[in-house]
């Protein structure tokens, strides 16, 4: 595990942080009650002895029911990826599974018939469910599906649903809807993962917000995750107030790339005209303190003029 993916992890493994991704990221509203999680032993073996690693895994408990949620932090596609998460939730079944026969065979109360295997007919097993945190640089192109990885021809697709299918909810870190409505530490973690390929355009981001504040901890903290030493290490005296980071609209940010992009392109004449057309739509998403498509539209072409004509801005 990478520096990088450790700092994420022990980031993410805060319960409200955990429970706020959850819920946000899947269900668009609060599922999850962060102080009925706790930490389950991330690294499990297998029935042949191979030693396996989750990045965050924890159980849920709910009165009478629990529910085991693990996190995978992915940077990098995978397109085998389904089946690599199917592999941990398979053996953590089969381990539950091995645990129940066991208390069976101890307290041998089953019937003739259910000795056979050890399970009972009344036997259940926990839940696990495995979402996939993606933080990659480019778009996530690979399978949220096992069905996905199946070659299926023209005589055999009418077998496709008598085939084991298996779902990978996916959380992509570069396409977080209503950024604005999560809490300011996880706000600023999905901007400086937006922003991370340019350090400085993501600093003067940081520095700059007044619609955000975060403690000087979780600062540094985000710093570590980027893998930006400035950040990591930077002394905040200046910025802090009260121990917090203030951090803000991106106005000015989003003028500034405009006009790199515009002088690298050499078009002078059409720069004035599209920093108006561009001005004229942040006000209007500014009007609803909508943070996260303000960012978007500085990064996304065809996003802006898709806003340009819905707001008859063209």
């Amino acid at each position: 595990m990478s520096r990088q993916e450790n700092s994420l992890r022990h980031f993410l493994s805060d319960n409200r942080r955990f429970a706020e991704l959850i819920n946000r990221g899947i269900f668009g509203h609060e599922v999850l009650h962060a102080d009925r999680l706790r930490e389950l032993d991330s690294v499990f073996t297998d029935r042949f002895g191979r030693k396996l690693q989750r990045d965050i895994i924890k159980e849920y408990q709910d009165g009478h029911h629990s529910l085991i949620l693990a996190l995978e932090l992915q940077s990098v596609l995978c397109f085998y990826m389904p089946f690599r998460t199917l592999q941990y939730d398979y053996t953590q079944y089969d381990q539950q599974i091995e645990e129940i026969q066991r208390k069976n065979r101890e307290n041998n109360l089953l019937r003739n018939g259910e000795r056979m295997y050890w399970f009972s007919e009344s036997d259940r097993l926990i839940p696990i469910i495995t979402v996939m945190f993606y933080y990659g640089d480019s778009e996530w192109t690979g399978p949220a599906h096992l069905q996905d990885l199946y070659a299926w021809g023209a005589s055999t697709q009418i077998f496709s649903d008598l085939a084991l299918d298996y779902h990978l909810p996916i959380i992509d870190a570069r396409h977080i809807p209503d950024v604005h409505l999560y809490t300011p530490d996880m706000a600023a973690l999905f901007y400086a993962l937006q922003f991370k390929n340019s350090k400085r355009k993501l600093l003067h981001f940081l520095q700059t917000t007044d619609t955000l504040r975060i403690p000087e901890t979780v600062y540094h903290e985000i710093g570590q995750i980027i893998d930006d030493s400035e950040m990591a290490a930077q002394d905040l005296k200046q910025l802090a107030k009260g121990g917090y980071v203030c951090m803000c609209k991106a106005l000015d940010e989003l003028r500034i790339e405009w006009n790199e992009q515009g002088k690298a392109a050499g078009i002078e004449e059409g720069k004035a005209a599209g920093e108006a057309l561009l001005a004229k739509l942040i006000l209007q998403l500014s009007q609803t303190n909508n943070l996260s498509e303000i960012v978007r539209v500085s990064q996304d072409v065809q996003h802006r003029q898709e806003l340009y004509e819905k707001y008859h801005i063209l």
